[in-house]
């Protein structure tokens, strides 16, 4: 079990906080970068990178950048090191901001191309005309000068939340969690590479690991994403707050492979909630070229809300091995 560092009644911010919260990292500069702000304390010690806005329709990992500002908490509570906190797509989520609907925010996930999917050699790009793929060359020397990284995102579909080990060493930070689940090798059976993964450079092995903090326009997310980010920080031990001193367990999913759509006259054969339960040779997808079937007796992740799917150019879900059990200190 762990104890909420956060109590019940936490105030979250409300959607104009959060437009706030996003302007003024939208102009705060680290290196000469728009989009990063910086915590310092007197005492060195290690940098912790809170990544947000990979998708401009996903404003959740702007709560705790809100929460430590709202009272100057971080300021006055930060033992050592660095925390910077880096606004990715910042073009995105501006349009994000700007949208007068849920249809226009469903739009403003990618400007070009999606930030989760990059290219391992993006950085050797000479002046891409697409935003995003000139967006992680300009974000270049922030990214490296993380030595962790907590990376937020949310879901199109309203679902429990959950943790992304996307490094051999994530688990290192990832006790006590506000989630129960965890996948991993995702970044092995997915397209391209989630740009959390580029942080730190590409010479060293740092922890990593992405949050789904719940819907992209749940309340619940933000609390999920202000908690995981306080505890983040007493994983580090950059921030003293007591806890549970017992195991958190966790539930993990293995990722072993991904659902493509042949072309764009296939759909989903049923509803497939995040995490439910598939066996091995049931119809996931159907199309003029026939059915898709599942490979293995295992769960389904990420599906989209509709039964098609607005792009045939990536993944439509992620499969994965059942769970098991294991236990973080």
């Amino acid at each position: 079990m762990r104890l909420a560092l956060t109590p019940q009644n936490l105030s979250l911010p409300t959607k104009e906080d959060l437009k706030k919260t996003f302007e003024l990292l939208a102009h705060s500069k680290v290196k000469g970068v728009c989009g990063a702000y910086e915590y310092k304390a007197s005492t060195p010690g290690p940098t912790l990178a809170i990544s947000c806005l990979v998708h401009g329709n996903e404003p959740s990992g702007l709560a705790p950048l809100w929460y430590f500002l709202k009272d100057d908490w971080l300021e006055h509570s930060l033992l050592k090191g660095r925390v910077l906190f880096i606004a990715n797509n910042l073009e995105a989520a501006k349009r994000y901001f700007e949208a007068s609907s849920d249809d226009e925010r469903d739009l403003c996930r990618v400007v070009d191309y999606n930030m989760n999917r990059m290219p391992e050699d993006v950085y050797s790009f000479s002046n891409p005309k697409e935003y995003e793929f000139g967006r992680m060359q300009e974000l270049r020397p922030v990214h490296e000068q993380a030595d962790a990284v907590i990376d937020f995102h949310t879901t199109s579909q309203n679902a429990d939340p959950l943790g992304l080990a996307m490094s051999e060493t994530a688990h290192t930070l990832m006790g006590h969690m506000p989630f129960r689940k965890v996948l991993t090798e995702v970044e092995k059976v997915q397209l391209g590479l989630p740009a959390c993964t580029f942080f730190g450079g590409h010479d060293r092995d740092i922890p990593v690991f992405e949050v789904e903090s719940g819907g992209h326009e749940e309340e619940s997310s933000l609390r999920i994403a202000i908690e995981s980010a306080l505890q983040t920080l007493v994983n580090m031990e950059m921030v003293a707050l007591e806890q549970s001193k017992e195991p958190s367990e966790f539930d993990v999913y293995r990722m072993v492979d991904t659902l493509w759509f042949p072309d764009e006259s296939y759909k989903l054969a049923r509803d497939f909630p995040n995490f439910c339960e598939i066996s091995k040779d049931e119809v996931l997808a159907q199309g003029d070229q026939g059915e898709i079937v599942s490979p293995l007796d295992g769960c389904a992740h990420f599906a989209p809300k509709e039964m098609r799917v607005l792009s045939i150019k990536e993944e439509v879900m992620f499969l994965s091995e059942r769970p098991y059990v294991r236990a973080l200190s």
